[in-house]
């Protein structure tokens, strides 16, 4: 190596010691000594020390503290808690808090659900940088709603963010952003608490009884969030985004038929390679209705082979039909029976149907009256508008020994499907 290179490398080395040595002077004492409690394992002994610096207005310690309470890490599961700290350092202006908070809101955890508040703290998120804010908004204004279940964003983009929450820098209230949260029902304020902000703390503890309001939903607002979260490599925003291109609504620009649905083969197949199931089902529906060359068939029998394994009942149905009338395949009623019989014990109706078909049938498997009626019967109790006169011609061929064989085998799936579905 040469010497300057040699020299150069050295400062590049002592620089990032000095700014790593910097970052952790300035992190408050009780977070340094939280942030080694939980090294060693010592969850309590972090959590005592977080809740000392949240205290004290400390913003990084309120939501580590929020955090702690949702997952029940070192104390009790207490949601009202967790909301609580995090509005409190989301109002400091934490991105990860406010993503927290959004999310909170979006579900109702410690809080009454409210889609408004979670888009507005989704936002504030977003423009925090916390990529995981992304997919939320898309949602929020593509459906009216957010995302339902547990989140978790500690790998999830917290770019730019993580510098300032660690420096501590955001506990100072001279550099706190204004922020005008949507207003709160006063009745639900926690009362004998003062916000971070000056005044009463905006914090819900029951949930509001009037009816939910979704967001106005608006495809438009939506893209370009669906855009970035695909970006990002999000399954769930390519297979949103797809769908945007398949419709033609949202976009920012006017294409042709053709190049929207490019579009969307593109957004499906990187979804349906992450195994996203609708995804795979999507690119086999497109392929199936490009046309009938063998490519797209071929294609086509692909994905719905990958969905159909996942146990999408449309899929499992249409790569029965494939097997059936050997599209993308050779013709093999066994396996057309075996998926039919998966979709149709999902419910799928016209895969009932198909399995009737099939066993009335001169193929490999039939004909085989006795369950051609039975499946006829059971899509006729399930409302196929052509099972009963099916059944009825079916009835034809049959003994009474073998119809009243064929009636027990109907109401013992009826009964079994009443189990499986808990009724």
């Amino acid at each position: 190596m040469k010497p300057k290179l040699a020299r150069i490398l050295v400062l590049l080395i002592l620089l990032l010691a000095l700014i790593s040595g910097w970052l952790l002077m300035m992190i408050p004492d009780d977070n340094a000594e939280a942030i080694a409690a939980l090294e060693r394992g010592d969850k309590k002994e972090a959590f005592t020390l977080y809740k000392t610096a949240a205290q004290k207005g400390d913003r990084l310690a309120q939501t580590e503290l929020g955090i702690m309470y949702n997952r029940g890490t070192g104390t009790l599961k207490n949601q009202k808690e967790a909301f609580k700290w995090l509005s409190k350092a989301a109002e400091g202006g934490q991105g990860r808090a406010q993503y927290y908070l959004a999310h909170m809101y979006s579900n109702g955890y410690g809080t009454g659900r409210d889609p408004h508040k979670a888009l507005f703290w989704y936002q504030k998120a977003a423009d925090k940088g916390i990529e995981a804010a992304y997919l939320p908004l898309g949602l929020l204004h593509l459906t009216g709603n957010g995302p339902e279940g547990d989140v978790e964003i500690d790998s999830a983009g917290l770019n730019g963010q993580v510098t300032l929450e660690l420096s501590g820098e955001l506990s100072s209230q001279a550099l706190l952003p204004e922020i005008n949260p949507p207003e709160i029902n006063q009745g639900e304020i926690i009362q004998g608490e003062t916000s971070p902000m000056g005044g009463q703390n905006t914090s819900l503890s029951v949930t509001d009884d009037s009816p939910l309001v979704p967001v106005t939903t608006d495809p438009q607002a939506a893209f370009p969030w669906l855009k970035k979260a695909a970006e990002l490599g999000r399954p769930e925003a390519e297979y949103l985004l797809g769908q945007l291109y398949q419709k033609g609504e949202g976009l920012p620009k006017k294409n042709t038929p053709e190049e929207n649905i490019e579009q969307a083969l593109l957004w499906y197949e990187r979804a349906a390679r992450s195994t996203h199931v609708d995804a795979q089902h999507a690119l086999a529906q497109l392929f199936d209705e490009r046309g009938t060359d063998q490519e797209n068939q071929s294609n086509a029998f692909r994905w719905y082979q990958q969905a159909a394994n996942q146990g999408h009942p449309r899929a499992q149905y249409r790569l029965g039909t494939f097997y059936r009338d050997g599209r993308g395949t050779l013709p093999n009623d066994w396996q057309a029976a075996t998926w039919f019989s998966n979709a149709a014990g999902r419910g799928h109706l016209e895969a009932q149907f198909a399995l009737g078909e099939l066993y009335q049938g001169q193929n490999e498997l039939g004909p085989d009256y006795t369950k051609a009626y039975m499946w006829f019967g059971i899509a006729t109790l399930n409302g196929h508008e052509e099972a009963l006169e099916r059944k009825n011609v079916v009835s034809r061929h049959l003994q009474p020994e073998a119809r009243a064989a064929a009636e027990k085998l109907i109401a013992d799936w009826q009964e079994s499907s009443k189990k499986a579905g808990g009724n």
